[in-house]
């Protein structure tokens, strides 16, 4: 058995994982979870999407296979203030992804929020 917590389809590996139980004649059960960045964004008190001012919804991950920063995000569309950007994966690359951010046009002091171990009682 594995359990995982949070949404297992957001940045989880599900499809290697149910492909890997599939080849190998494996039964499985996938029990939907909330996501972190629902939780985060419930416990901090704030909406992921702020109506009028937020037009969409974005998630991203700030960590490749290598544990660096993906060479290849849209970084016009992570810097828009309008967007509401949970990242996912961001510990150790926090400060690249800021300057890179900043560099894009973020404001410096653009609302932002750190959460870890969302939904989680300890």
């Amino acid at each position: 058995m594995r359990l995982k917590s949070g949404d297992a389809g957001i940045f989880g590996r599900l499809e290697e994982e149910l492909d890997a139980l599939r080849e190998a004649g494996i039964a499985y059960e996938i029990v939907p979870g909330g996501s972190s960045a629902s939780a985060a964004a419930a416990a901090a008190g704030i909406p992921l999407i702020r109506q009028p001012s937020s037009r969409r919804l974005q998630i991203v991950t700030a960590s490749d296979v290598s544990d660096g920063l993906p060479s290849d995000l849209n970084w016009a569309a992570l810097a828009d203030a309008q967007a509401m950007t949970p990242v996912f994966m961001g510990k150790r690359t926090f400060s690249h992804l800021a300057n890179r951010l900043v560099n894009h046009g973020l404001a410096e002091n653009a609302p932002a929020i750190l959460a870890e171990s969302s939904g989680r009682s300890s």
